[in-house]
C-alpha cells in the first residue's frame, strides 16, 4: 500500500482502508 507515499484521502481504490487510515 503506498498510500502513506501522498496523503491521499481516498482518492484510490487501491487501498480504500491505508488511503483512509493514512497509515
Amino acid at each position: 500500500a503506498r498510500a502513506k507515499g501522498r496523503g491521499n484521502r481516498i482518492v484510490k481504490p487501491t487501498c480504500h482502508v491505508y488511503v483512509t487510515v493514512g497509515n
